[in-house]
């Protein structure tokens, strides 16, 4: 039997192992970044050009506008860029197949929270390639 994408279980395993480190607060900045996007995911009026894919993340928090991506893929579709997906999903889903490994390794947590961080240089970094 064959499972759709949309049916990861290695992301739906990063979703809540990040949620299970950062708690509450993730699903409110989820939420957040869910407003940004929709209000950002439409050409503006008298345009045909769609938005630019870093313009879907919240300038403030890009680590929960990736995170979103994750999300929309296996929950939410309405929140899903095809572009933004592309380049964050391959990674989310690398921390879902590792993680019986990184509960092993000392210091994983903390890493994990500098990378949730809302000004997250590095993610922030990716965006911009």
């Amino acid at each position: 039997m064959t499972i759709g994408i949309e049916r990861d279980l290695e992301v739906e395993r990063t979703l809540a192992w990040l949620h299970g480190i950062a708690g509450h607060e993730l699903l409110e900045r989820l939420q957040d970044a869910k407003e940004h996007f929709t209000r950002t995911s439409s050409p503006p009026a008298g345009s045909i050009l769609w938005p630019d894919p870093v313009d879907l993340l919240p300038p403030a928090d890009p680590a929960s506008g990736i995170i979103l991506q994750a999300y929309a893929l296996v929950d939410d579709r309405r929140f899903f860029d095809a572009r933004l997906g592309s380049r964050y999903i391959p990674f989310l889903k690398l921390i879902g197949s590792a993680l019986p490994t990184l509960h092993l390794v000392e210091g994983t947590v903390d890493r994990v929270n500098k990378l949730l961080e809302k000004k997250m240089i590095i993610l922030k970094a990716l965006c911009l390639n």
